[in-house]
């Protein structure tokens, strides 16, 4: 994976964590994991994207 991807993921699981322990900030800690989740997922799928385009395209003839 690429290292956007990795750091999206780390910082959401530090969001996750942080707010499994202060439930005084709770509210907007989840809100932050919630971003980073929707960055974990914008990066995997333009690695998706990536692999389709870099893949060899087989023509029968």
């Amino acid at each position: 994976m690429s290292p956007e991807y990795n750091l999206a993921r780390a910082n959401q699981e530090r969001a996750k964590a942080r707010a499994a322990r202060s439930p005084r900030d709770r509210r907007d800690r989840l809100t932050l994991a919630r971003i980073f989740e929707e960055r974990v997922e914008l990066y995997r799928a333009r690695e998706h994207e990536t692999r389709l385009i870099d893949m060899p395209v087989l023509v029968e003839r």
